[in-house]
């Protein structure tokens, strides 16, 4: 991007933050609520650097946010794994390989349609991106769980603490050894430490 270009997006982000009372941690792409390329790969990879760059402007301390992965087809790794166990708890009959194939895309797909979110991907392009699974669709599949759970979303959750270093037993019980590791996750991420799965700790988890 042109630092001209920059500089008067930095302004202009800088004028709404004041304007409504926005905090420069709560600017976002629109991948962040839709399975959407949008804002592209290079604007959202700076956004981090415009929220500081917003919060130096406008005198404010930056927290930047947890959000939810953007998964593209045939992207591979242990959020594509939770999401196919994540799925699975849904009822859908996919593979748990931790590839985003074929099978996976369509069941993602549906489960987004039945959420009422099917058609285009983005309202600024109106243009449908098939195959694309992430924003809001994962808070519709990212339980609350907590002590006493069990099930294919409490592995999902086991399968992204061992990824992030924490190791815990894929046994889909969520025990005292669960609760612990997930207390200790909380209180490395800046979270309260309460053993309990919400969403941000999800997102912590996925990010």
């Amino acid at each position: 991007m042109p630092e001209d270009l920059w500089d008067s997006l930095v302004l202009l982000c800088t004028y709404m933050v004041s304007q409504y009372g926005i905090e420069p941690g709560e600017i976002y792409g629109h991948r962040d609520f839709m399975a959407t390329e949008c804002p592209g790969d290079v604007l959202y990879g700076r956004l981090p650097e415009l929220r500081e760059a917003v919060g130096a402007a406008a005198g404010q301390a930056v927290v930047q946010p947890a959000v939810w992965p953007l998964l593209r087809p045939e992207a591979a790794g242990p959020s594509v794994t939770a999401l196919q166990l994540l799925l699975r708890a849904q009822g859908a009959s996919v593979p748990v390989d931790g590839v985003f194939g074929p099978q996976t895309q369509v069941a993602a797909g549906e489960i987004v349609a039945a959420g009422g979110a099917a058609g285009v991907s983005c309202y600024a392009t109106r243009l449908p991106e098939p195959g694309l699974f992430g924003g809001s669709a994962w808070a519709g599949l990212a339980p609350v769980l907590g002590a006493g759970a069990g099930g294919e979303a409490v592995r999902a959750a086991q399968v992204l603490l061992t990824s992030c270093g924490r190791y815990v037993a894929a046994d889909a019980r969520f025990g005292d050894r669960m609760t612990a590791v997930v207390r200790e996750f909380q209180s490395a991420s800046g979270l309260a430490a309460t053993g309990v799965l919400d969403q941000r700790t999800w997102q912590h988890l996925l990010g």
